[in-house]
């Protein structure tokens, strides 16, 4: 069964920035495509933990911070921003 994501409205306001900034339009739709398949699959093998409930991963050139409610399927996109290069 897969996981529900759901991009914060902080997450989606930051992924729309990034788009708009970026030279590169299609890499950033492609990570944030990639990111959703993957947190769908298995969120909990995607990155790496952090404080608390908080889980990082990297897509590049994106990076987000997530959390996972497993008991309702759910991933809670929280923050996006783009990895250096």
């Amino acid at each position: 069964m897969r996981f529900r994501v759901v991009w914060k409205l902080a997450a989606e306001h930051e992924l729309t920035r990034l788009w708009l900034d970026s030279r590169f339009r299609f890499d950033i739709a492609d990570a944030a495509s990639s990111l959703d398949e993957e947190l769908q699959r298995d969120p909990i093998a995607a990155g790496e933990s952090r404080d608390g409930s908080l889980r990082i991963f990297f897509v590049r050139p994106l990076v987000v911070l997530f959390q996972v409610d497993v008991a309702a399927r759910r991933v809670d996109v929280v923050h996006v921003w783009q990895a250096r290069r």
